[in-house]
């Protein structure tokens, strides 16, 4: 169950390094309470080179690991 842990802290890693809000000073305006937020989080945008691309890489990594892991297994 441990093994897990890890990807849950990559992925939030990712999430909060790829917050343009952060780190851009970039936001999206709401023009009405029901639109929602956009977040801007892309799986096209994880390969710009920012700050959150290692992260992103780590994450894809570890997948991989998981997968390999259970396939072992079966």
């Amino acid at each position: 169950m441990l093994k897990y842990a890890p990807l849950l802290m990559l992925m939030n890693g990712y999430w909060m390094l790829s917050n343009k809000q952060i780190f851009e000073n970039t936001y999206s305006y709401i023009i009405q309470k029901s639109d929602s937020m956009v977040s801007s989080h892309f799986p096209n945008q994880a390969l710009d080179l920012g700050p959150a691309t290692p992260v992103f890489l780590m994450t894809v990594f570890h997948v991989a690991l998981i997968v390999i892991f259970i396939v072992n297994d079966v």
